[in-house]
């Protein structure tokens, strides 16, 4: 029945199968994250969503990108241009932000799907991938019910379409290929700093995959020196935010030693466990000890496999740790010292190839067996959309961390625009935001 869905699925005209992904994508993360569409403005929101003159856009490409000297100094200029672009539009209308958040994930969705498809060839694993990362938890906090994170979005927006061109036209670049790559660098790293890491990480997956092609790897003299352009082109844009700083910025958290300490922290689903209340108890833990065990299981399914899908697996378990790991290292120097928006793409990658390997290897199995491991793995995703839901209720208006949140406001109470200011004092004279005062 699968193999028969799958084979009248690729037969559709490309548009579409991209709008029947695309309106799954959406339905999927509106399932999981309704919720949000009540929801009001968080924290960030308050000074960023709001008119930016000419001056602040240009300003943020040679000097501070947050005029008002809220946030700390990072250099995002094309993030300022996209929150002046996307404030010309919607306004203060906070609904409509909610609603961009979402239409931005089911885009990256959408990508996502091709581009696992595109390394496969195989719909169901394409289809697993978009579900993975729809319900994958820590997106929530990341990218999809923050505003603000609407610039962690992009961020992996634009580092799939990198990935996408470079699965489409092959590890070996060329001098189109080159430019592509080039534009795509500096537009990401203009978005957030730890984009710098694109063409590294890149490098990485184009050395596996003509490794997996060729079983050698062998660099000819023309592909050193696009990539040795591409470190020169990295170097200058790292200097280049030197030279607008004029120091380190950022959260100056250097320290190798949390490196190890944030990667447990990801793929333990640690921060999921701390945000559950009483009732959640035995959801945020299913999601836990799924995700915990989901390897283990996996790696026994993977030694069992046939040759060709073992090799497939291997490059997908790979290119994730690659992923999940490159962000994890050398942002240290530029920004936050977790990235979950790129954690969480690395993590779902390998979590999608051990689940696929186990789902493949079943056919060995008894029946009852196989319907088990099914029934497991299906309530693993609905705990993690559970876990996702809950997850996003952080952000619910009267929760204890807006709440908090709305109080370090207060702070920078003259320097918010008076359309945040009245919906604030709107908002704190109501008695539940008084809830938490003792």
């Amino acid at each position: 029945m699968m193999l028969y869905l799958e084979k009248k699925f690729k037969h559709l005209n490309s548009f579409t199968r991209a709008a029947i992904i695309y309106i799954s994508a959406l339905t999927t993360l509106l399932v999981v994250y309704h919720n949000i569409l009540n929801y009001g403005f968080d924290y960030d929101d308050n000074h960023q969503v709001r008119p930016y003159t000419l001056k602040e856009i240009s300003e943020a490409f040679y000097a501070k990108w947050d005029a008002s000297e809220i946030e700390r100094e990072f250099y995002r200029p094309l993030t300022i241009v996209f929150y002046a672009a996307r404030f010309e539009i919607l306004g203060y209308n906070v609904r409509y932000y909610h609603i961009l958040s979402i239409l931005m994930a089911a885009a990256v969705l959408l990508l996502f799907y091709y581009i696992i498809y595109r390394i496969s060839g195989k719909v169901s694993l394409a289809g697993l991938a978009l579900l993975l990362f729809a319900v994958y938890p820590y997106l929530a906090h990341s990218a999809i019910a923050w505003s603000t994170n609407q610039m962690h979005i992009l961020t992996i927006l634009f580092f799939l379409i990198a990935w996408y061109i470079l699965v489409r036209k092959g590890p070996m670049l060329n001098r189109k290929l080159a430019i592509y790559l080039t534009i795509l660098q500096v537009v990401i790293f203009l978005i957030k700093e730890d984009g710098i890491l694109l063409m590294p990480t890149l490098f990485c997956i184009a050395i596996l995959d003509q490794f997996i092609q060729t079983s050698s790897i062998k660099i000819e003299k023309k592909q050193w020196l696009y990539w040795l352009y591409f470190l020169l082109l990295i170097i200058s844009l790292f200097f280049l935010r030197c030279m607008t700083m004029q120091k380190l910025g950022g959260y100056q958290t250097i320290s190798l030693v949390n490196i190890p300490r944030t990667i447990y922290h990801i793929a333990t689903f640690q921060s999921v466990v701390k945000h559950y209340s009483l009732e959640h108890f035995l959801v945020t833990r299913y999601a836990q000890a799924f995700v915990c065990l989901i390897p283990i299981f996996g790696i026994a399914a993977l030694i069992k496999l046939e040759q060709d899908m073992k090799k497939l697996l291997i490059r997908l378990l790979v290119i994730g740790i690659i992923i999940f790991s490159s962000f994890n290292l050398l942002t240290v120097f530029s920004t936050k010292i977790y990235q979950w928006h790129m954690q969480s793409l690395g993590h779902t990658i390998i979590l999608l190839a051990f689940i696929y390997a186990i789902i493949r290897s079943l056919r060995r199995f008894t029946s009852v067996i196989r319907y088990a491991t099914v029934l497991i793995i299906t309530t693993g995703f609905i705990a993690c959309a559970v876990s996702s839901h809950i997850l996003s209720t952080m952000f619910a208006p009267f929760s204890y961390q807006t709440i908090q949140h709305d109080k370090r406001v207060l702070e920078w109470w003259d320097k918010i625009p008076n359309e945040h200011k009245e919906r604030l004092q709107e908002k704190m004279e109501n008695p539940l935001w008084h809830r938490f005062d003792d």
